[in-house]
C-alpha cells in the first residue's frame, strides 16, 4: 500500500519533528512512529493489538522505538510527557466511549507547548465505498470527529484545521482486503467468507493507474493545543 505521501507533506511543513518527544496512539504496525524516528523524534507507540505490536517490534531490528501494548484508556498510565501527540488514523476505531476521554488524557500528557494532532478520514470517496462493504465506518468517523470538537471541554482548542485527499495505492486486491483486516481483526472472518465478492468490488471502485489500483480518500487533520 502506499504510504501516506499527501499527509506526510502536510505534517512536515506545520510541524517541527526534531527533538521532540513523540506519543503515536493506535500504532498498528509501527510505520508511522518509524517514519517519526527518522524525522529526528523519539518516540512511544502504543497499540491494543498483540499481533500488531509483535509486528512493530519485529520490524525495529535496533530498538529505536518503545512500542507498548496498550489502548487508549492506559495513556493516563504512561510514564513520560510530550511534544507532539498523533491519532493517525486511529481515533475513530477506539471504543466510542473512550473517544472522547482519550483526548483529555492526552491533554495531560502533553508538554507545555505540545500538540495533539488527529488525522482522520471523512467518511466520503471510492475507498470509503469499498471499505463500506466490510465495515461501515460513517457512524464511528462521526463520532471520532464529534469527540475532536469537544475538545474545548478540556482546555484545549483546534488550532487548525486542514482538509485534503490522500492518495491509496494497493498492488492488487488481495493486498488491499490483507491491509484492513489487520487494521481490525475483526473483520477477518467476514473478509474471509466474502473475498471474491470483495475482489469484485475493489475492482468495479478503484481506478487502474500506472499498473497501480488507486483509491481517493478524503481526509481531516487537526492541530489541538493547550488554551493558555
Amino acid at each position: 500500500m502506499s504510504g501516506w505521501n499527501e499527509s506526510k507533506k502536510i505534517l512536515k511543513k506545520e510541524l517541527s519533528f526534531k527533538n521532540k518527544n513523540v506519543l503515536d496512539v493506535g500504532c498498528g504496525n509501527g510505520w508511522f512512529g518509524f517514519w517519526a524516528e527518522s524525522n529526528g523524534c523519539q518516540v512511544d507507540a502504543i497499540d491494543p493489538s498483540e499481533s500488531q505490536i509483535t509486528e512493530a517490534k519485529y520490524k525495529d531490528k535496533e530498538n529505536k522505538i518503545n512500542f507498548l501494548l496498550a489502548g487508549a484508556e492506559n495513556i493516563n498510565s504512561l510514564e513520560n510527557t510530550y511534544d507532539l501527540i498523533f491519532f493517525f488514523n486511529s481515533l475513530h476505531h477506539i471504543p466510542s466511549n473512550l473517544m472522547e476521554r482519550s483526548i483529555e488524557y492526552c491533554a495531560s500528557k502533553m508538554n507545555s507547548n505540545g500538540k495533539i494532532i488527529i488525522i482522520e478520514p471523512i467518511p466520503e470517496g471510492n475507498f470509503h465505498n469499498f471499505v463500506k462493504n466490510i465495515d461501515d465506518e460513517t457512524k464511528v468517523r462521526d463520532l471520532a470527529f464529534k469527540a475532536i470538537k469537544n475538545c474545548k471541554k478540556y482546555n484545549l482548542k483546534i488550532n487548525k484545521e486542514l482538509l485534503y485527499n490522500e492518495l491509496k495505492t494497493f498492488n492488487n486486491g488481495l493486498e488491499c482486503i490483507d491491509f484492513l483486516s489487520k487494521v481490525d481483526e475483526t473483520r477477518i472472518n467476514y473478509i474471509e467468507s466474502n473475498k471474491e465478492f470483495l475482489l469484485n468490488e475493489f475492482n468495479n471502485l478503484s481506478n487502474f493507474n500506472d499498473n497501480k489500483y488507486e483509491f481517493l480518500q478524503p481526509m481531516r487533520l487537526n492541530i489541538i493545543s493547550n488554551i493558555k
